[in-house]
């Protein structure tokens, strides 16, 4: 875990920032800016978070791997009896929590042997599809900005912006998922500097004010109140910053193509409350005075797209974007909504004040 990621934390459980304080047990040789097993502690209200390989576990009590929290206990317990820290581990999670539901899907989902989320990620209809719409992003971004790029999975989104001049912090409820970004991020040479760590994306565990683009890329139709979400996102925001994302859209060709998965699913849904998402929500959940832009995206099934090669897949889907955004009355029905918000003067660029 980068040290400086610490100042732009708040505890997930009283929400307090001022009094998060970092103790490393060991760091990364070679790089004493990185912490790789050690505790961030909250003064404020006793919680502690314990940080292995690297990997932070920043979630609130109830949402704690407890197994983990047990094995991090025993191999520091002198550590922590030193610190005058609280041992005992006292996780009361319900099954019934929708969060733990999805955290449960993706944490199956960094590794089987149905479907890995790297293979789902690198199936030719993803890899269009992602290169399509974050191009266009990436494009908007200025260099030297803070992206927050929340539900990050393994880095699917976070590490097309790896090559830009960016102070990225990413953060998902799937400790498995996580680790795998990590492990990719130290073995590679990005030019962004990028921290990532283990939380929920009900309750952001960051703090206000502090980023120029928030990214969720497909996370809003997982978690349990999106409109929550969005007050999380735009609350992060810094004045003129701008959220990015994109989601399942409520198109008049989704009964198709969820007959199409029934029939060959192309990979494995877990939606939460709301599986589909239109602009009318999306202006509904955020404030008045938000600017609310919305384009659609995927005008063929996806399955198409998979059974071509790679490089005719990439020009079929680039052809029917231009052709599907032509047409004023099939616009609005491409199978994803792709939205940008910016917070407050919509003139103003992100990172503005």
């Amino acid at each position: 875990m980068q040290r400086d990621l610490v100042k732009k934390l708040q505890c997930p459980n009283c929400h307090q920032s001022s009094n998060l304080s970092l103790e490393a047990f060991e760091e990364m040789p070679l790089n004493p800016d990185v912490v790789d097993h050690g505790l961030l502690i909250c003064r404020e209200c006793g919680s502690w978070y314990p940080i292995e390989c690297g990997v932070l576990e920043f979630l609130p009590q109830d949402m704690c791997y407890k197994k983990d929290r047990e094995d991090f206990v025993k191999r520091y317990r002198s550590k922590l009896s030193h610190l005058g820290l609280d041992c005992s581990i006292s996780i009361h999670a319900s099954d019934a929590d929708p969060r733990k539901h999805q955290q449960s899907h993706f944490d199956w989902y960094a590794k089987n042997d149905l479907q890995s989320y790297e293979e789902y990620e690198k199936s030719n209809f993803w890899q269009a599809s992602d290169r399509l719409i974050i191009k266009n992003w990436s494009k908007a971004i200025s260099n030297g900005r803070c992206l927050l790029d929340v539900g990050c999975a393994q880095g699917r989104s976070t590490f097309n912006f790896m090559e830009l001049d960016l102070d990225i912090v990413a953060f998902d409820i799937s400790k498995r998922m996580i680790e795998k970004a990590v492990q990719k991020y130290r073995e590679g040479s990005p030019k962004a500097r990028a921290s990532f760590f283990v939380g929920d994306a009900t309750t952001f565990p960051v703090e206000s004010n502090v980023f120029d683009y928030v990214v969720l890329y497909g996370v809003l139709h997982h978690v349990p109140d999106p409109s929550q979400t969005c007050e999380e996102i735009y609350r992060v925001l810094k004045h003129g910053g701008c959220y990015m994302g994109h989601e399942n859209n409520e198109s008049i060709f989704r009964r198709i193509f969820d007959f199409l998965q029934k029939v060959s699913p192309q990979w494995h849904e877990e939606a939460g409350e709301e599986p589909l998402i239109s602009k009318d929500m999306l202006s509904s959940w955020f404030p008045e005075n938000a600017s609310v832009k919305t384009t659609t995206s995927v005008f063929v099934p996806p399955h198409l797209i998979n059974l071509l090669p790679w490089s005719l897949g990439y020009k079929v889907l680039h052809v029917s974007e231009r052709v599907g955004q032509y047409l004023p009355w099939l616009r609005d029905q491409g199978g994803l909504i792709i939205c940008e918000v910016k917070k407050g003067n919509a003139a103003e660029p992100a990172g503005g004040s």
